[in-house]
C-alpha cells in the first residue's frame, strides 16, 4: 500500500534515517560497548537504557525504511 506524501517529507524520512543509520546507531553500539566493558551488565543501568534505546532507534530505522519503500510523491 503506497503512503501519499510530500517530496519535502520524503526527503525528510530519508535524512532521518541516513542519521539513524549513520550516527545514532554506531553511537548506541559504542555506549554498550563501553558498558560491557565496565563489568556486572545485571547491575548496569546505563547498559539496559543503552539497550532500550537500540531497540527504539531499530525499531524506527524499520519504520523509516517501510515508509520510504511505500512512498508515492503527492503531486501537489
Amino acid at each position: 500500500m503506497a503512503n501519499e506524501v510530500s517530496a519535502e517529507q520524503l526527503a525528510a524520512f530519508k535524512k532521518e534515517l541516513d542519521t539513524r543509520v549513520t550516527v545514532e546507531r554506531p553511537r548506541i553500539q559504542e555506549v554498550l560497548k563501553a558498558t560491557r566493558a565496565d563489568g556486572d551488565l545485571s547491575e548496569h543501568g546505563d547498559y539496559s537504557s543503552a539497550r532500550e534505546e537500540q531497540g527504539e532507534n531499530e525499531s524506527r530505522i524499520q519504520e523509516l525504511e517501510r515508509l520510504i519503500a511505500s512512498a508515492k510523491v503527492s503531486e501537489s
